[in-house]
């Protein structure tokens, strides 16, 4: 498996033009269906872009197929070294191969601590998914931002690369443009769930709850466009009840 493992990082790195093995035929050679095996040459294909034979539709499809296997989690927990290939599609020229990495990545995290951590010792991954936050392709930005709502929730260690690279920056300049002034749900949506995750860490990190006080003003003005029970409402609410909460917050205002 390691050797497999080391074939597909090193096929990607040195351009191999070779088709990837048969993941039927690697089935049989470790004697029984090995899910991580078929990943690994899932992530090889979506990453050749230097082999003529292999296209982008089939790329794609590699890619959803290694997105579909992620979301297991013990998948997600063994995915090893192939994270690297996976954070380095990022940047990938194709939108639909990028914004397919960066679901892979949400997917991988989400409620899943070990994967959170994983993708902490990627150097620079937090900052690709931050800055894809502010792309301007919408596939990107909405699953960059699904990558960062789910990679924050609950992990502080995310939390201090996401304070090193201006996130809350980014942050406040997508509440004012897709959020404040934005038509798309979906990136609203998006925007206001990595709001919620960082309320969630108010638990873990109280000095969260001192940057998210100066966004108060601008959830109160959502709020009260919101009918009840909608989505975005509920993730507000979720922010305001973890800030009315907040120690720091309490000491601030007394």
């Amino acid at each position: 498996m390691e050797k497999l493992l080391q074939w597909s990082i090193k096929a990607q790195e040195e351009g191999m033009a070779a088709p990837p093995p048969d993941p039927k035929q690697l089935a049989i050679l470790f004697g029984a269906p090995d899910e991580l095996a078929e990943m690994a040459v899932e992530l090889h294909t979506a990453s050749s872009t230097q082999n003529e034979h292999i296209t982008l539709d089939q790329r794609i499809e590699q890619l959803e197929s290694f997105h579909d296997h992620v979301e297991n989690i013990d998948n997600a927990n063994n995915i090893g070294s192939m994270w690297p290939v996976l954070i380095k599609l990022i940047d990938d020229p194709e939108p639909e191969i990028s914004g397919l990495a960066l679901s892979s990545i949400g997917a991988a995290v989400q409620n899943n601590r070990k994967s959170q951590l994983d993708l902490c010792n990627q150097e620079g991954a937090v900052a690709k998914i931050i800055s894809k936050c502010e792309s301007k392709s919408v596939i990107e930005k909405k699953q960059a931002l699904f990558a960062l709502s789910s990679a924050l929730s609950h992990c502080p260690e995310v939390y201090d690369q996401f304070t090193a690279v201006k996130g809350w920056e980014v942050l406040s300049n997508l509440l004012n443009t897709d959020v404040m002034k934005g038509t798309n749900s979906a990136l609203r949506t998006r925007v206001l769930s990595v709001f919620n995750s960082l309320g969630m860490l108010i638990e873990d990190r109280s000095d969260v709850a001192i940057e998210l006080k100066k966004f108060k003003p601008d959830f109160e003005k959502i709020l009260k466009t919101e009918e009840d029970g909608s989505t975005d409402g509920e993730k507000i609410i979720t922010v305001l009840s973890c800030l009315q909460t907040a120690k720091p917050i309490r000491l601030l205002e007394e």
